[in-house]
């Protein structure tokens, strides 16, 4: 269940981008519809580039660790190491 959890959003564009194939293979709309399925598979990538989560650096962690108990809000988020 971990990995389901863990890459769900991967595998979600993957199933879209898989669905976004098989429609166009069998629209047979020529170059058009592969082109738009290129354009697709540009704008999913991008999406996963763009939205995924970055590591923290030692200094982010050292700046969190100082306003943690300063009157200033911090939102903790948890993420599993690989």
């Amino acid at each position: 269940m971990f990995f389901f959890n863990y890459n769900s959003f991967l595998l979600l564009l993957l199933l879209v981008w898989v669905i976004t194939l098989v429609a166009v293979s069998r629209a047979r709309s020529g170059r058009r519809g592969w082109l738009v399925f290129g354009g697709i598979t540009l704008l999913l990538g991008a999406g996963y580039f763009a939205l995924r989560p970055a590591d923290a650096t030692s200094e982010q962690a050292a700046d969190i660790r100082s306003q943690i108990g300063q009157g200033s809000p911090v939102l903790l988020e948890f993420q599993p190491q690989n």
